[in-house]
């Protein structure tokens, strides 16, 4: 009888494990218990019905101006927080008040931009801050786009 032979006979029922066997299991299978963070979007009924006509827009335009598809992109952005905030934490059991320490600025945010071009190629990813000027001193990592909006783009 080989090892996975001798699995295949025992009964879901009949298994038994501690809980320090289910942390070894986690930890030597590369897992990790993970809570729902927000429900994704769901796609509109009619998008098929939506995607022809831009598509056909699209070849219309790119044909009459002859653009090439490097010139023609799509972008997508999205407002980031610098204090990411855990729902979850680990602490002594029968704590009536749990801490989570912040940084302070919970309220302060930043757009990313991310575009690519319909011939595949990706674009540098920019960054814009909420205020009038960037600090002078700041270093930013090579590659990103980096500047500041009074408004931060809301308006």
């Amino acid at each position: 009888m080989s090892k996975d032979d001798k699995y295949k006979s025992v009964k879901p029922s009949m298994f038994v494990a501690s809980a320090g066997w289910c942390t070894c299991f986690v930890n030597r299978n590369s897992l990790c218990l993970c809570q729902r963070t927000k429900i994704v979007q769901k796609l509109l009924r009619d998008l098929q019905e939506k995607i022809e006509p831009f598509q056909r827009f699209i070849i219309k335009y790119r044909k009459e101006y002859a653009f090439e598809l490097s010139q023609i992109g799509n972008m997508d952005e999205t407002l980031m927080t610098f204090n990411l905030q855990s729902n979850r934490t680990v602490t002594g059991i029968g704590e009536k008040t749990v801490l989570i320490k912040t940084t302070g600025h919970e309220k302060i945010h930043f757009r990313m931009v991310l575009l690519c071009s319909a011939n595949g190629s990706k674009l540098p990813p920019v960054v814009i801050f909420k205020r009038k000027t960037l600090p002078k001193n700041m270093q930013f990592p090579a590659g990103v786009i980096v500047c500041a909006h009074k408004k931060g783009m809301d308006g």
